[in-house]
């Protein structure tokens, strides 16, 4: 880990280079990739960058798409869900791209077809049910203008705009600090799930033993003298290293299911090696998250797209949305033949054969509730057998 050489100046001209040479390669030759546009720094940065290029090569407009997780008619309140197709809106109308949304209203994200495909794609039980249901119709109406999209994934982790690997509280836990920020909405895994089961897992310790060894592999502290600024370091390592995981196979595998090849512009090597040793108080010399890439791209994004604070992927926030979720679930849990009945907690059956779906409300968050349908829809369809 050598020091950063480069004064504040030099690093943002440097990012801005390398960020222009990681999208340039994604519009050679034939056709130009789509957008995956949110409205937030990372993903309007990519396309100011690609429609800018376009332009310079005498392509027509390229084509951007966002999700729009509002409800028909609302009037753009917090209640109704986040403004991302506005701020997509606004970043598409000022980079010139030919513009299109996908909803998620209605209840269409628990179709058992959509489910059904998302499952297949990743092989494995998720408990993120909504937003990679979302993803995959986001993506296969990608794949319906292009065969080739531009994901804004892993800015984050490169700029630092998580809390997690930024904020002190979330810097300094003794684990992943994604894992130690997201903890409560998996509330409920100790109620559905058999406590035996669990004590056998011990995915607490399984989880300490993971970031004892991570943090190992790079030994931040006995090459960075302040253990704040090593600690940073970590958790970058950690990011690149190990949630990046998680980011690239999802857009692999639901990609994939869609037909589309989705490249990571932010992922590029180039990139990745010269931010890495950067000073914390440099990547946030602002006081904000990612303050190199704003000062970088500032002057091809409208300001109020440039300000904006960083804004999760959005959930469902239709309340039908849990309540099918715990209905499911409970005749789950009252089917004798359910090849997850096994696995989950004794008492449960009991409760649901009095009280119904409600028996599932209290201290049951959506990810456990996902979990467990997940669960059970993978033993069906894989045919697995149990021997515990």
């Amino acid at each position: 880990m050598d020091g950063h050489p480069d004064d504040l100046g030099t690093t943002v001209d440097t990012v801005r280079a390398l960020l222009e040479d990681a999208v340039a390669p994604h519009l050679d030759g034939g056709e130009a990739p789509c957008s995956l546009l949110s409205g937030g720094l990372d993903s309007s940065s990519l396309t100011a960058l690609a429609a800018a290029l376009a332009r310079r090569q005498g392509r027509g407009p390229i084509r951007s798409l966002a999700v729009n997780d509002q409800e028909p008619g609302a009037d753009g309140g917090a209640a109704q869900g986040n403004e991302d197709h506005l701020y997509a809106r606004l970043m598409a109308e000022h980079a010139g791209t030919e513009h299109g949304e996908i909803s998620l209203a209605g209840l269409d994200l628990l179709d058992p077809a959509l489910r059904a495909s998302v499952l297949a794609a990743y092989d494995i039980p998720i408990n993120k049910g909504d937003q990679y249901a979302s993803l995959r119709l986001l993506f296969g109406e990608a794949r319906g203008h292009a065969a080739v999209a531009l994901s804004g994934e892993c800015g984050d982790d490169v700029f630092g705009g998580y809390n997690w690997n930024r904020l002190p509280e979330w810097i300094a836990c003794p684990t992943f600090p994604w894992v130690a920020e997201n903890r409560p909405r998996f509330l409920g895994t100790d109620v559905l799930f058999d406590a035996g089961l669990l004590g056998k897992l011990d995915l607490a310790g399984y989880e300490r033993d993971c970031h004892r060894d991570a943090v190992a592999e790079i030994a931040a502290a006995e090459v960075v003298a302040d253990p704040v600024e090593a600690r940073y370091r970590e958790v970058t390592y950690l990011a690149h290293t190990r949630h990046t995981r998680v980011l690239f196979d999802r857009l692999d595998r639901l990609g994939s299911a869609a037909g589309l090849d989705i490249r990571v512009p932010f992922a590029d090597p180039r990139l990745v090696e010269y931010t890495f040793n950067i000073p914390w108080e440099m990547k946030a010399f602002d006081g904000r998250e990612k303050s190199l890439l704003r000062a970088a791209m500032k002057d091809l994004l409208p300001e109020p797209v440039a300000m904006r604070v960083k804004t999760p992927y959005p959930n469902l926030r239709d309340a039908g949305y849990d309540r099918v979720l715990r209905e499911r679930l409970a005749a789950v849990a009252l089917d004798p033949d359910s090849p997850v009945a096994p696995l989950l907690a004794p008492g449960l059956r009991t409760a649901v054969a009095r009280d119904g779906a409600d028996a599932l409300v209290a201290g049951v968050g959506r990810a456990a509730l996902e979990t467990a349908l997940q669960t059970d829809a993978w033993l069906r369809a894989y045919r697995v057998e149990l021997a515990l």
